[in-house]
């Protein structure tokens, strides 16, 4: 039943050559029955059988420790397989259930792979003679002398040499002749398809680590296997150093050749020998030629998965199986230190297999005389694997591991010893933490692990390494720190040979040597973890298949470096990297800053900027435009955001005071490329005007050495922003220096500030139209404007032309401006801006032009319609641009000015009317912008604005009722009069509600009285740039208050346009926004708000008294009869005092009253 199952459960093997010292599976050649084995072959003296790998069949010599030979020839395999160790190592460990031989060998642990080297006792300890073993041979007799018999401890192999002589002859007999070989030869390079070699990616060159060094017995010979091989046993995989001749040929593609003396059955040992070189090999079927006495009797063919059951050497693969998974276990839980070295050990003819930790066992008297000879070997492995998996696509997702496997290193080597490794590790943190690949303005430092899977871990003591810190600062913190350690390891680099030979004779004369460092026996160096990758299984074949034996193409070539210095030349090796270290240093400045700047900690980015170059400088790269134009525009950022928080300014000079950390050795002191750069960023923030002229001075400078198109494309917005933003401050400053009395600066001095500004702005002009950018080049027109007009109002040069053409210059830009956009779609806001001041100029320069002759396009203009008609024609113009219709955040201004520019227009009519020209039309005109400012009015509730209107319509009845030449047309028109009297009455009632209102705040608070009924506040204009400082429109007061609001129509003309919830006196305003924000009436208004409703009062008095008069006197008609004594009863009723009550709600009474007639 047990064979049953076996069979049909049988092991699984698979094995991938992972390199090839040979020739492919070549043809042999049968013998002869009869042939004579003990003549030797005519090319067994030639060293043609060394092609195939026969050099080693002769006697099986010792590999060495040959783990450390194939780690260093694939480290990519290290962390990825379980065990590295030389075939006839594993073949013992699994034959031991069947064996009763000593087992002696070495382990250590690198990351999660095991090395395996067979360790002689014999000749390593019991030989005085080598010295390098003085540490291991102290050790052993400390510990296991006494407690070990000598027999145990002493490993021999069983000697034969006629035997591998007489194999060694076979082989090459079995070999195929030479021009046999090269007819094969011929075809394979007819048939062999060759493949590109891809193109390697380039990384910075590293230094590698000496070769003597690589191997703890320096005096062995390098050991050549035939192929090294990737052997998967069940879930087990390793890579494993063989010898194995491989043969086939006819419909047995792929065989190994054995010769068996027929008088000595096969045993159970040769039986497993054979069945795991087959297995390991992924050979199908093996080759029996037996003989007697050298005579060669016949040949058998035997199955690879038949070996286990051959008579006399049956053994279970089942139990073989279990024994490698044990062994495995075994040693995985236990070997778990990195830098230690472990002993594994069995003696002869004993069933307990021991596992020893000779660098825990050791005492510290021990490691202070002697050093362990593998102590090194391990640390340039874990170098070497480090630097392998740091520069593949295992960095990106095992970034933990290879920090881990450079600390381990690091603690094992030292830095006085070995400087360039020690440097170049300490490249590799810098480069985990910061990549090389990294943009310091997008870093994505995400890191990818792969899932964990609790099925494929195989030993729960071991922990993931900790993962790379998460934050951009700490990593930053630590390649720093990292940096700063590996420039300090250059001044142990030697220069050249004679001051290297003079300090190596110092050194001999000390009396206390430096030794490499060793690990701690008490303090254990965490082992890396990671997940085991399922065995791949796509480079599986059938076992009969011929490519069932898969070797690497000759054309992918085994991975190697660039070009990089001999290892001896010290000098050139010490550039380079404190080249390396430098630039690394470059870019961790460059996150910090371009972090800082992202973080709103602009003082930290100019610090960091000027390191940047500092460190560039001392790389011993040639200067750089490029890069010193990028870190110039961003400094001239950070000046610009610095001025926009300059509520925190004073965090900004504090973290500009504080100095970093200088890595600047003492070897690379010299001037500075950059001094000019470095000059140009400011050591500490002074004031705004400075800080914004140094972010200029950046700006200017990085665009002088922009290297490309796109970096200028990306220089000149910024340098269209700081040119708005000094425009605009120079502007605003002169306009705050020219409302000041007396004035604190001279003219000159305004003068000048006035040029400035216009410079500025007109640079910035300029800069946006390179780049093609219409809403900042709209918005600069705009500011432009705004100076235009601000120029005008000041007219420093007194000469009264130049406020017109100062006025005509500022509607070109602001027209220009509206060009740019074309239209209000592309963007909705900037026009809205530009239109409102825009319409804001046409308004003042009409009031202007109406009061003031010299404002009129034509000076010489005397003729009052000419000059009339300019100012309606400006009015039209300014009320073209107020679009009332959009919803919009201006929609109440803008409601608001059309209502005001209604009624300007209307008084012009009116006042045309009664002096100039008393035609009907302009009569109609006035009564039409007369309603259409009313309905507006009444919409906002502005009730000081709105009776005022009112008040200027009955004025106009009355006068058209004073020209009246009939005494029904004078009714008629007092009628009209009275009708828009009763209008008043809604507008009286809001005003008795403001008035309760403001009576129940003084109560509550002492806070001035608002009123909820006025029109919304509308909101300050941003019409410059929406990234600006400073608001770009301070210009104020115009029109000098030259006018006041008048009730006669004569001069009604003087209407205000303040904010639509008021009525103050009149304001032509570049900025209507400083005057409209106030929403709290001031008492002039109430005052104001009072005499318009006693003024209301009195009109309608004059109004009743004349109708009443009018209708007595036509005694002709009953109705008016009627009418007149419903009149006169208002007027009594008008004319009473009032009692306790307002005059708004008495006149509400009196209109009720009147509505009834």
């Amino acid at each position: 039943m047990a064979e049953e199952e076996e069979k049909e459960s049988p092991v699984k093997s698979t094995a991938v050559v992972k390199y090839s010292a040979v020739y492919s599976p070549i043809t042999y050649s049968r013998l002869q029955c009869n042939t004579d084995l003990k003549q030797p072959p005519s090319n067994w003296y030639s060293s043609y059988g060394e092609s195939f790998g026969l050099q080693h069949v002769i006697a099986h010599s010792s590999s060495g420790f040959s783990s450390f030979q194939m780690a260093h020839m694939f480290p990519d395999c290290v962390g990825e397989v379980d065990v590295v160790s030389d075939a006839e190592n594993i073949k013992k460990l699994l034959k031991i259930p069947y064996s009763s031989s000593p087992v002696s060998m070495v382990v250590h642990r690198v990351e999660n792979t095991l090395l395996l080297d067979e360790f002689d006792l014999h000749s390593h300890l019991l030989n005085q003679s080598e010295s390098d073993w003085e540490w291991m041979r102290k050790l052993f007799v400390e510990h296991f002398r006494q407690n070990m018999s000598r027999e145990n401890m002493i490993v021999r192999k069983n000697a034969t040499p006629n035997q591998q002589s007489l194999v060694s002859k076979f082989l090459h007999y079995s070999l195929p002749s030479e021009e046999e070989m090269k007819q094969q030869n011929t075809k394979d390079k007819e048939t062999k398809q060759t493949k590109p070699l891809l193109a390697a990616k380039e990384w910075p060159c590293l230094p590698e680590p000496p070769a003597e060094k690589e191997n703890p017995d320096p005096s062995s010979t390098r050991h050549k296997f035939a192929r090294n091989v990737i052997w998967t046993f069940e879930d087990i995989q390793m890579l494993l150093g063989t010898d194995l001749p491989i043969f086939g040929g006819g419909t047995h593609p792929c065989l190994s050749l054995r010769l068996r003396d027929m008088n000595k059955p096969i045993n159970v040992l040769t039986g497993i020998d054979y069945w795991l070189d087959n297995l390991m090999c992924n050979v199908p079927e093996v080759a029996m030629c037996y003989h007697l006495e050298g005579i060669v009797q016949k040949y058998e063919l035997v199955k690879t998965e038949d070996l286990p059951d051959m008579e006399n050497s049956k053994f279970s693969p089942k139990l073989i199986r279990d024994v490698a998974q044990n062994i495995l276990s075994f040693l995985k839980s236990n070997a778990t230190k990195a830098g230690h070295t472990y002993w594994l050990f069995k003696g002869k003819n004993e069933e307990v297999v021991k596992l020893y930790d000779l660098t825990s066992l050791c005492s510290e008297e021990l490691v202070s005389t002697s050093r362990n000879p593998f102590t090194i070997p391990v640390a340039m492995l874990l170098y070497r694997v480090a630097r392998n998996m740091k520069y593949s696509r295992v960095c990106y997702t095992s970034p933990g591991t290879i920090r881990m496997l450079l600390k381990n290193c690091l603690s094992l080597l030292s830095k006085q010893d070995y400087p360039q490794l020690v440097t170049s590790c300490h490249y590799m943190l810098a480069d985990l933490y910061i990549p090389v690949t990294m943009d310091p303005a997008r870093p994505n430092l995400d890191e990818k692990f792969q899932p964990e899977e609790d099925d494929l871990v195989e030993d729960k003591a071991l922990c993931r390494p900790p993962p790379l810190t998460e934050t951009l600062s700490e990593r930053c913190k630590a390649a720093l720190h990292h940096v700063s350690e590996g420039l300090q390891c250059l001044q142990y680099f030697p220069l050249n040979k004679e001051e290297e030979g003079a300090d190596e004779s110092k050194d001999s004369k000390r009396s206390a040597e430096p030794g490499p460092k060793f690990a701690n026996p008490s303090d254990p160096i965490p082992m890396p973890f990671r997940v085991k990758k399922p065995p791949d299984n796509t480079d599986t074949a059938p076992a009969d298949s011929a490519k069932s034996l898969l070797c690497k193409k000759e054309e992918e070539a085994m991975p190697t470096w660039a070009q990089v210095p001999a290892a001896t030349d010290s000098k050139a090796w010490k550039s380079h990297l404190q080249m390396l270290l430098y630039k690394k240093a470059c870019l961790v400045y460059a996150a910090l800053a371009e972090s800082s700047y992202d973080g709103g900690r602009y003082g930290d980015a100019l610090k960091y900027i000027e390191a940047v170059l500092d460190c560039r400088t001392h790389t011993g790269l040639p200067y750089s435009g490029a890069l010193a134009s990028y870190l110039l525009g961003r400094a001239g950022d950070c000046c610009f955001k610095a001025v926009q928080d300059w509520t925190h300014v004073d965090i900004h000079n504090s973290a500009l005071e504080h100095k970093i950390n200088n890595l600047s050795s003492s070897e690379s002191n010299g001037p500075s490329m950059y001094a000019k750069e470095c000059g140009l960023i400011p050591k500490q923030l002074t004031s705004i005007k400075e800080t914004m002229l140094s972010s200029l001075e950046c700006y200017e400078c990085a665009l002088e050495l922009a290297s490309s198109d796109a970096s200028r494309r990306n220089l000149w917005p910024r340098l269209g922003n700081i040119y708005n933003e000094l425009g605009s401050m120079f502007m605003n400053e002169a306009g705050l220096a020219c409302q000041k009395e007396p004035l604190e600066l001279t003219q000159q001095e305004i003068r000048d500030l006035f040029v400035k500004a216009r410079e500025f702005l007109g640079k910035g002009i300029s800069a946006f139209h390179l780049v093609r950018d219409d809403a900042n080049l709209a918005l600069l027109h705009s500011n432009m404007g705004r100076l235009m007009r601000l120029l005008a109002h000041t007219n420093l040069t007194n000469e009264e032309a130049e406020e017109r053409k100062h006025y005509n210059q500022a509607l070109h830009h602001y027209t220009t401006a509206l060009a740019v956009l074309a239209s209000r779609k592309r963007n909705p806001l900037i026009w809205d801006t530009v239109t409102w001041e825009l319409s804001t100029a046409l308004y003042n320069l009409a009031v202007l032009s109406q009061e003031f002759a010299h404002y009129s396009s034509n000076r010489k203009m005397v003729n009052r319609e000419d000059m009339e008609r300019e100012v309606v024609d400006l009015l039209q113009k300014a009320l073209k641009y107020c679009d009332i219709e959009t919803a919009s955040t201006r929609q109440v201004v803008y409601q608001y000015r059309a209502a005001i520019i209604h009624h300007r227009l209307a008084s012009l009519y009116h006042n045309s009317c009664r002096q100039l020209d008393s035609s009907d039309t302009k009569r109609k005109l006035a009564l039409f912008h007369y309603e259409k400012s009313v309905r507006l009015l009444t919409k906002l509730e502005n009730t000081s604005d709105l009776l005022r209107v009112q008040l200027e319509r009955i004025a106009l009845a009355e006068f058209t009722g004073e020209r009246a030449n009939s005494t029904q047309n004078k009714i008629k028109a007092l009628q009209s009069a009275l009708s828009i009297a009763n209008e008043c009455e809604v507008t009286l009632k809001l005003i008795v509600v403001e008035k309760k209102e403001e009576r129940e705040a003084k109560s509550s608070s002492s806070d001035p009285p608002t009123s909820s009924k006025s029109a919304p506040t509308p909101p300050l204009n941003s019409s410059a740039n929406s990234k600006s400082v400073y608001s770009n429109s301070s210009v104020t007061n115009e029109s000098r208050d030259r006018s006041s609001i008048a009730l006669d129509p004569a001069s009604s003309n003087e209407s205000s346009e303040s904010n639509p919830s008021e009525s103050k006196s009149h304001h032509t305003d570049s900025n209507p926004e400083a005057s409209d924000s106030n929403a709290n009436p001031p008492e002039s208004d109430t005052n104001n708000r009072e005499s318009l409703v006693s003024l209301l009062e009195q009109r309608l008095q004059a109004i009743l008294k004349q109708l009443t008069k009018l209708c007595w006197k036509n005694t002709s008609s009953p109705r008016l009869a009627t009418l007149g004594e419903g009149y006169r009863g208002a007027y009594s009723k008008l004319l009473k005092k009032r009692v306790g009550g307002d005059l708004e709600t008495h006149l509400c009474q009196v209109l009720a009253d009147l509505k009834k007639l």
